[in-house]
């Protein structure tokens, strides 16, 4: 659904004389990205409905969220300091900074949680962790 949304969104954008036009053409295509993965996402809710089945609990299993957490903050940092395309200046300050955000995000989500239901949750750390990516 999203590649479909996304080839026909972003072509006329992208291409041709409007995209030489900007001067932020790279902030457009990121901006235009972000856009139609939105707009995919919501087209996918849409079309899958809600759940069939409810979950009350947390996760059934945890060994698994933290393997794809995990895997999300390797592709993160991989894709953030890798986008210089060199191992400058400019690249260790990226990896530094998605490091440091990973872990303030990580702090602060384990103490709200705290505070709403006065015990730390190694899910919430994972949760943190990934929602400031």
């Amino acid at each position: 659904m999203y590649q479909l949304i996304f080839a026909i969104i972003t072509t006329p954008f992208m291409t041709g004389d409007f995209a030489n036009r900007i001067t932020i053409v790279r902030w457009i295509k990121v901006l235009i990205i972000h856009i139609t993965a939105g707009f995919g996402c919501v087209a996918g809710i849409r079309v899958l409905g809600n759940r069939a089945v409810k979950n009350d609990k947390e996760p059934f299993n945890l060994g698994l969220v933290s393997v794809g957490a995990g895997i999300l903050l390797f592709g993160w940092f991989v894709f953030n300091a890798g986008s210089s395309l060199a191992a400058a200046d400019t690249s260790t300050i990226v990896f530094t900074n998605t490091g440091v955000a990973g872990v303030f995000g990580m702090i602060t989500w384990s103490i709200f949680h705290y505070i709403e239901h006065k015990r730390f949750s190694f899910l919430e750390m994972i949760l943190g962790q990934s929602l400031v990516l």
